[in-house]
């Protein structure tokens, strides 16, 4: 949040290093954010998102996280199933439709009709 600060406000007027220096923080975290604001969590979740889409697609949009996170792992990926649900669920990858079940009319037991 500081780097934000930083770098929308302060950047223009003064040097970055001065600004780290009064608002007490890290002169090389700052250059580090101002070079890659984005970070490494986020660049593999983004990476996990795209191998989420992938499998998702490839079973025609049937499968939910447990089985996307299955198929994930049947490829090497290994990530948690709880984190395959969030991201599908900020990226809108959802099942294609509700679980069915044909059903059968129920049998009587005992005999019916007029006595």
């Amino acid at each position: 949040m500081v780097f934000r600060i930083i770098r929308d406000h302060l950047a223009g007027e003064f040097a970055p290093h001065e600004c780290c220096l009064v608002l007490c923080v890290s002169v090389s975290g700052c250059y580090r954010w101002l070079g890659d604001p984005a970070g490494e969590r986020a660049r593999r979740r983004e990476a996990l998102a795209i191998q989420i889409a992938s499998v998702h697609e490839a079973s025609c949009c049937t499968y939910g996280s447990p089985r996307v996170h299955r198929a994930l792992y049947a490829r090497g990926v290994t990530a948690n199933r709880k984190t395959i649900a969030r991201i599908m669920l900020e990226k809108h990858i959802r099942r294609g439709s509700a679980a069915t079940a044909a059903s059968a009319p129920p049998t009587a037991t005992t005999p019916t009709g007029p006595r």
